[in-house]
């Protein structure tokens, strides 16, 4: 009959071995796992899979999974991780990966990280805990390589600081009931049994253990329901918080927005008038001076046809002078001419009185 239980020796080999990089490890939740390790294989670090080896290669001898059914395989691999947890933790630091704030975890809080992982990083388990628990944003581009401390203390302000508050995340992987209260039995029963390392075999023998303390189970399991319950009204009751928050700030905004196009547009129609009032009055103005300039046109106009009556009279004037001074001159002339002849004749009737 195939066994559940986690391979203790090779997974203490493994994980004591000099492979092992000591606070060179990475967890993750909520992100893709090829993105992961991804991520860990370019930066030198070490995953589950990683650290597992040769137990996580199917042909392998030393690889369990061909030998257990599928369901079977996932128990193991959640001992393989409760483990993993607890030899992180006797270092300084872990490295978390996963969706960037606000929503950097799936909203159940029943993942394999928040149910397991976790609780064994911060001291679960004989109260060994690291120091730090660092997260890092892969999903996000240009923040690769960007990581902040979550835990003792939230410095989630730093990454807001550098690369503002993103979109939340909409779709989680969603756990089934079952599921979800496998996880939280395996978990409560992994922790609370968990204080000597010796008889730590992850959630396989917490199942076994389960015949043995079927009532305590059943309370744990109705206590911890009824915390995540109630953490999930909590969630939904702040994210419908947020989301009329969100459609306050957006119908504040599109008020906003209208409010400043409507200005715009009361200054635009105020700008266009004043323009329109500047163009007619320089229309009135233009008018104003075409009309003086025919005004002053016409003035000269007339003053020009007074000149030339003025200087045509004038004209006239000196020819009728100048007639009546030829007139004059002619009958001057005339009168001298009788007088010559006057003059001649009496000459000549003396000339004859003196014969």
């Amino acid at each position: 009959m195939p066994t559940n239980r986690v391979s203790r020796t090779p997974l203490r080999v493994r994980f004591q071995k000099d492979t092992w990089r000591r606070n060179r490890q990475v967890l993750w939740s909520g992100v893709p796992h090829g993105l992961a390790q991804e991520w860990a294989d370019e930066r030198g670090m070490q995953t589950l899979t990683t650290a597992m080896g040769p137990l996580m290669v199917s042909d392998h001898p030393s690889c369990l999974k061909s030998k257990k059914s599928q369901k079977s395989w996932s128990r193991y691999m959640r001992g393989a991780s409760a483990v993993f947890a607890y030899h992180i933790s006797k270092g300084e630091k872990i490295t978390v990966l996963s969706p960037p704030p606000p929503t950097r975890f799936h909203p159940d809080g029943l993942t394999n990280y928040q149910a397991l992982e976790e609780p064994v990083l911060k001291g679960a388990i004989r109260g060994s805990a690291v120091s730090c628990i660092e997260m890092v944003h892969p999903t996000v581009k240009g923040a690769e390589d960007f990581c902040y401390q979550v835990w003792p203390a939230d410095d989630a302000r730093l990454w807001i600081a550098n690369f503002g508050m993103l979109p939340p995340k909409e779709h989680w992987r969603r756990i089934s009931p079952k599921k979800r209260n496998l996880i939280v039995s395996q978990t409560e029963l992994f922790i609370s049994g968990g204080a000597n390392m010796q008889n730590v075999s992850g959630p396989a023998k917490a199942l076994t253990e389960k015949q043995k303390r079927e009532k305590k189970e059943v309370e744990m399991r109705k206590k911890v329901e009824k915390k995540m319950e109630e953490k999930r009204k909590m969630e939904e009751k702040r994210k419908l918080k947020e989301k009329r928050r969100m459609e306050e700030k957006r119908k504040m905004e599109e008020k906003r927005k209208l409010k400043e196009k409507r200005k715009l547009e009361e200054e635009r129609k105020m700008k266009e008038k004043r323009k329109l009032k500047e163009k007619r009055k320089m229309e009135e103005k233009r008018k104003m001076e075409e009309k003086r300039k025919l005004k002053e046109k016409r003035k000269l106009e007339e003053k020009r046809k007074m000149e030339e009556k003025r200087k045509l009279k004038e004209k006239r004037k000196l020819e009728e002078e100048r007639k009546m001074e030829e007139k004059r001159k002619l009958k001057e002339k005339r009168k001298l001419e009788e007088e010559r002849k006057m003059e001649q004749k009496r000459k000549m009737e003396e000339k004859r009185r003196k014969r």
